[in-house]
């Protein structure tokens, strides 16, 4: 289902969303069908978000990443929670597969290692000492 930008919407392609998909309700219509999924509209009343959501959905159909848009992005989201490195979300869409490597049993946020500083939660021997930036 696509939002209809019509006259009887006034013309500004969200105030009749709820007309098409009554029972999605409450959600930000901003970010219906806006071509980056998102989680909040990625229920079967929200029509998947637009359908953005179906190649997430297709390929990691357990995965519960608060971000969806951020799996397989290029960068590897990796943090204590593992909300996106994690089996379900297929390491990160593969983003994390190299520092997984390198660092198996790391939790450490991937950003700050080997940054020059001393991070303290990367301070870990999994971690390698912040990537040596701790010794």
């Amino acid at each position: 289902l696509k939002i209809v930008n019509n006259e009887e919407c006034g013309w500004d392609g969200g105030d009749c969303l709820i007309s098409f998909l009554p029972d999605c309700k409450g959600k930000n219509k901003d970010k219906y069908n806006d071509g980056q999924c998102d989680l909040e509209l990625n229920i079967e009343k929200c029509n998947f978000d637009g359908n953005d959501c179906k190649e997430f959905n297709d390929l990691y159909p357990d995965c519960l990443a608060p971000e969806p848009h951020r799996v397989g992005d290029g960068t590897c989201d990796n943090d204590a929670s593992q909300t996106f490195n994690n089996q379900d979300c297929f390491w990160d869409g593969t983003d994390c597969m190299d520092f997984n490597r390198k660092y198996p049993g790391c939790t450490g946020n991937f950003l700050k290692m080997g940054d020059g500083t001393c991070d303290e939660e990367n301070d870990t021997e999994k971690c390698k000492y912040d990537a040596g930036d701790c010794f």
